[in-house]
């Protein structure tokens, strides 16, 4: 029991209840649920957590805590893994509903400081507050540091399920929560070449903010792209790479029916090749279906060499990679880290990091890459299909103003020229459900001019629109159409 001194009022404290006794004074309240959260929030926490295990520790507001291990960590979210009967669990926490966060090596996020640095001389940690991005490192319990990276997927078919704007989103996210380190799980047999080129592009005006790795399962045609733009690839024996010579162009058509676009197609990836050190020979035999790549191994020191004639080909050399004329280049992942194009993947994107970029433990910071690639895919896709829809209410609307058209209907007329009232009736009737059509005709014309500014914000080619229409000129001819039927009606 409390005397507030100010007011009289009397109130009452029950540690470790939800709702405490209070005055009915209002002042009181707000002045007790301040004394509780920023005075005695230490000494609630100790008998709360007098009994609670070793280990990651999350206090929630309405006073439940939770006791484990935290996986991942970002200024939206917290997600921890928790032991419930001896099955494991996996609790994601929304910030605005986190009283604290005890990290098992003492850093207290409410504080920011921990509770007994091993360093008394060491500079004290910043007073972060909740809803700020965390480092990118941390010191765990066990004395070891661990690096985060965000991935990135790129799976399904490039223009539909992988677009520059979901990367575009997940690299402005990354950059957010202070993060350099990018990783790509590649799983794509292609697709649209915009789409790669647009995503390459993003990569290159993110250089010197990022490192790229590609962590591959399969990865055809399209997917070169992103490949190519990387500073490092891991690959597994049963992954693939390569068969980049069949891709799709806007409006559905294929390389194969146009040599001019293949052939800036084959020298856009063999730049990019070059530029990134990716192996220009071996980009050159994945897209040109005329090029030679024989890769041999020398038998007394192992080392390999590249030749672009088989006649050039040492007779004392093991031929390791044979691609002759007319074939094209694929990699199997054993092939690939033979030759040197990529390392070899261990079981995870984070095992594979901490073998072959440094040596200390990788964790994924958060799944919003995932995310941002599916709402971007879904966002298009609602592009495309209101399109569509626009486009048919536009088709049929013109069809009914042109049958209901009461220039197209046969009348009766005196001799004066002026048409009988009941052959006016129809004139009229017919004229009215026109102008109805054409006003819908208009209505949908406006909708295809308000989602082109969509699809040009999203960064869609006006290609990928299936009977894209001039709405412009075609809103000019539906407002001559109803203009003309209307001089006529007032001359009836």
């Amino acid at each position: 029991m409390k005397t507030d001194p100010d007011s009289g009022s009397v109130f009452f404290i029950t540690i470790g209840s939800e709702n405490a006794i209070l005055g009915t004074d209002k002042r009181t309240k707000i002045e007790l649920l301040r004394m509780i959260q920023h005075r005695y929030i230490a000494l609630i926490l100790t008998l709360l957590l007098a009994g609670v295990a070793p280990g990651d520790v999350i206090v929630l507001k309405d006073g439940r805590i939770f006791n484990g291990e935290i996986v991942q960590e970002n200024a939206e979210s917290v997600t921890m893994e928790v032991l419930v009967s001896n099955i494991k669990s996996t609790l994601t926490f929304k910030m605005h509903n986190i009283e604290m966060v005890t990290h098992s090596d003492g850093a207290d996020q409410l504080t920011g400081k921990p509770k007994s640095p091993s360093n008394p001389d060491a500079a004290p940690q910043p007073n972060l507050p909740r809803s700020a991005p965390q480092p990118k490192q941390r010191q765990r319990n066990d004395g070891k540091e661990f690096n985060r990276y965000f991935e990135i997927p790129i799976h399904g078919e490039f223009g539909v399920d992988i677009l520059p704007e979901g990367v575009a989103k997940s690299l402005t996210k990354a950059k957010s929560l202070g993060l350099t380190t990018i990783v790509f799980d590649i799983d794509s047999d292609g697709g649209y070449t915009w789409a790669a080129s647009g995503i390459t592009k993003l990569l290159r005006e993110n250089k010197g903010r990022f490192k790229y790795y590609a962590y591959i399962h399969n990865a055809s045609s399209e997917a070169i792209w992103v490949i190519l733009s990387c500073d490092g690839v891991f690959m597994h024996e049963d992954s693939s790479i390569g068969n980049a010579a069949s891709h799709t162009l806007v409006g559905g058509r294929t390389a194969a029916a146009n040599a001019k676009a293949s052939k800036a197609y084959t020298s856009k990836l063999i730049s990019l090749a070059k530029r990134h050190g990716n192996g220009a020979d071996i980009a050159m035999a994945m897209v040109d279906r005329d090029a030679e790549l024989y890769i041999t191994q020398n038998p007394l020191d192992g080392t390999h060499s590249q030749h672009r004639r088989r006649i050039d080909i040492p007779s004392d050399h093991d031929v390791v990679i044979d691609d002759d004329k007319h074939s094209v280049l694929t990699l199997n992942g054993d092939e690939a880290v033979r030759i040197g194009f990529a390392l070899p993947a261990i079981d995870s994107i984070g095992a594979s990091l901490e073998r072959h970029v440094d040596r200390k433990q990788w964790r994924q910071t958060t799944n919003i890459g995932e995310k941002q690639m599916r709402f971007a895919a879904q966002r298009s896709s609602k592009l495309l299909d209101e399109y569509a829809a626009a486009h048919s209410t536009f088709k049929s609307s013109m069809a009914t103003a042109a049958d209901t058209d009461p220039s197209n209907g046969r009348y009766a007329y005196y001799s004066n020229g002026r048409i009988v009232s009941r052959y006016r009736q129809i004139w009229v009737r017919r004229a009215k459900d026109s102008i109805a059509a054409l006003e819908r005709a208009d209505q949908s014309l406006v909708a295809i001019q308000n989602l082109e500014k969509t699809r040009a914000k999203q960064g869609i080619p006006r290609g990928m629109i299936k009977d894209l229409v001039d709405h412009v000129a075609e809103r000019r001819a539906v407002a001559e159409k109803i203009s003309r039927i209307r001089v006529k009606w007032d001359s009836l």
